[in-house]
This record gives C-alpha cells, structure tokens and sequence, in this order.
C-alpha cells in the first residue's frame, strides 16, 4: 500500500515538472511565428522590437539563436541587404553575442563581392549597348552616303536612288474588302433604288527615281434589295477600274495622277421581271484619267480621295459627260508585325449628264482593310 502511494507522489511530482516545459515550448513558439512574420515583411523594425520586448527572459537566447538561423537562410539565397539589417539588429539587442558579430562581417564581404559582380556586369552590358549605337550609327552612315533619301506620307524616311547608280526601293499596299449599299437614282423618270453589294479595293505603289508608281484595282458587284419592290428583280449593277498612278516626291507624295480604264456595268432583266426603266445608262467601258490624294492625317486616321473623268461620254450617244468620285476614311484598330488593319468607311459615286436628265449611282462603303506597316 505504501509502495502504491510512494509511486503516485512521484507521478504527480514528474506531472508538475512538466507543465512549464509544455508551456514553454508553447510560450517560445509563439515567438518564433512573429519572427516568421518580421523577416516575411523583410522588417527590422518589427525584429527589434520583438527582440527588445523579450530582452532579459530567461529564454531569450532561443529567439536570438531562431534569428540568426533565419538571417543564415537569408544568405543561402543571396538576400544580403535584408541579412545585414536583421543581423544588425540582433547585435543591437545583445553586443556580447560574438557569433553575430562575426557573421556581420562574413555577410558584409559576400555583399561586397556581389555588388562588385553586378557592377561588372552592368558595365559589360552599357558597353555592347554603345557599341550597337555606334555600329548602327555607322551603317546609318554608309547608306546615306550611297543612296538618296525621301519622305514617305507618313514621315518616314527611306532610301531610293543610289548615289553610284545603285537603287533602294520601298512598296506599299492595301486589301480592302466589305459591303457597298448602294442608291440608284434617274431623274428622268423618277426613279430612286437602294441596292446592296460587295466592293474590294486594292492599292500599290513602289518608291522609285523619286517617284511613287504603282496602280488601284476596284470593283463593286450590286443587286436590287428585295425590299424595294414587290416584284423581283434580276437586274445586276457592276463597275471596276484599274488606273495605274504615279507622284512626284519633288511636288508631294500625297497627289497622284492617274490614267487607266473604267467600266460601269449595267444588265437589266427581262421584261416581264424588270423593275428598273430602259433610260438606264447601259454598260459603259471608258478610258479615265484623274487625280488621288492620299494619307490625310485626320489624327490617327487617313482620308483619301479620288476623282476621274470618264472620256467615253465623248463618243456615246445620250451622254454627255460622265465621271466618278471616291472618298474614304480609315480608322486603324490593330497592328501586327507586318501588316496594319483598318475598319474603312466612304463613298463611291458615279455621275452620267445624259440628254434625258441625271443618272447617278451611288455607294457607301464599310470594308475591313489591310495595309503593310511602315
């Protein structure tokens, strides 16, 4: 009975020694997750005054040995700037703690060895970026030296003509493609019409003697809106051209003269399923001569206009003069690396002055463009 009780005392004694050291492990690590948060906020503020807080606790030397292990992993991923201030703190708290002293200076030579590197590094890197300047700035030279140089519309500028013969050309282009809604109307007989249709345009011009050549190719197919009429109609309307151009950098590189061919087509339908009158002008093919201003800042858009005279008026009987007119706008919406896009709203119109009064045919435009970015 005695030895029952004698080993129960001793239990409960062994009970009550423990308790503290449970409580300290859960007191110290306590601390060691507001270390934790310091050194993640990379604040020496909070370390010092964690570490002033606990100054003189029996067990301070654990939360000093915890942040030395810290600023240790600090300098296995090169963090020395953080490193030295947390460790500066800890001899701040404690100048008799020769370990941290001694690791000040450790981490104070490995922080100058790496400013050292970056220091060579960046001064490697400024030197090949001069020497691109300078290599650049070199072959700019040599190229001026052997060609001219002329001002695109944009204001850019490239080279032409060799000094010694030689030649350095640049081209530009544009795709546009979309609807055409168009408006029929004929004075004669009254006649007022809304058509629907395709259109495409395509424009080059290559820089060449100080000069832009290149050439248009248009057309536009349209049928009659059903909603116009009761009664159907296979009528069809058409026009295309091809007018080669040409500018002259010495007067502007925004005016072209152009000379080329038109066609204005024209095929009604039957009878019994006409809608339209025979006053119509029936399909006329022309030669056509011109002007086109192109490249008009408008901002960031480009305005540009064309006008032709069609000469077949001259020798078509009922007709007295005949021309067309285009105007569009276009507004960019993206850039790749070779080729600009456009959304390109305009208008396109034909004229006839025939005896029997004025025919006019007339289309919207609102097309999606592309152009090679210069």
């Amino acid at each position: 009975m005695k030895r029952k009780l004698k080993n129960l005392v001793l239990a409960a004694c062994l009970l009550f020694m423990a308790l503290p050291v449970f409580a300290l492990e859960e007191y110290v690590s306590l601390v060691y997750k507001e270390i934790d948060v310091a050194f993640a906020d990379r604040s020496d503020v909070t370390l010092d005054e964690i570490l002033q807080r606990y100054q003189g606790d029996t067990y301070y030397f654990l939360m000093e040995n915890y942040s030395m292990k810290k600023v240790r992993r600090l300098i296995l991923i090169n963090d020395y700037e953080f490193a030295l201030d947390a460790d500066l703190v800890i001899i701040d708290n404690n100048l008799d703690n020769i370990e941290a002293v001694e690791l000040y200076a450790t981490i104070t030579d490995a922080y100058e060895m790496q400013k050292a590197v970056q220091r060579l590094a960046e001064e490697k890197q400024k030197a090949e970026e001069q020497r691109l300047v300078v290599l650049k700035e070199e072959q700019r030279d040599n190229v001026a030296k052997k060609y001219n140089t002329v001002k695109t519309s944009d204001g850019n500028v490239v080279y032409t003509t060799g000094k010694n013969g030689g030649q350095f050309s640049y081209s530009g282009w544009n795709f546009d493609i979309g609807l055409a809604p168009g408006f029929i109307s004929n004075s004669a007989t009254g006649l007022n019409s809304i058509s629907v249709g395709l259109g495409m345009d395509i424009g080059y011009y290559r820089i060449l003697n100080n000069t832009n050549l290149g050439g248009d190719v248009s057309g536009t197919f349209k049928f009659l809106n059903e909603s116009v009429s009761t009664q159907k109609d296979n009528s069809i309307f058409f026009d295309g051209s091809l007018m080669f151009k040409i500018a002259f950098h010495d007067f502007t590189d925004k005016l072209f003269l152009r000379a080329g061919v038109d066609i204005e087509g024209c095929i009604q339908g039957n009878a019994a399923t006409t809608v339209y009158d025979r006053d119509l002008q029936s399909t006329l093919f022309s030669p056509a001569i011109g002007i086109k201003l192109v490249d008009i800042s408008l901002g960031n858009m480009a305005f540009a206009m064309s006008t032709d005279y069609l000469m077949a008026h001259l020798w078509t009987d009922n007709l007295k003069f005949a021309m067309r007119l285009d105007s569009t706008l276009s507004i960019p919406f993206a850039t790749m690396e070779k080729v600009d896009l456009n959304f390109i709203v305009g208008l396109k119109d034909v004229m006839f002055m025939k005896d029997s009064g004025f025919e006019n045919r007339m289309n919207l435009v609102f097309a999606l463009g592309g152009r090679n970015v210069r």
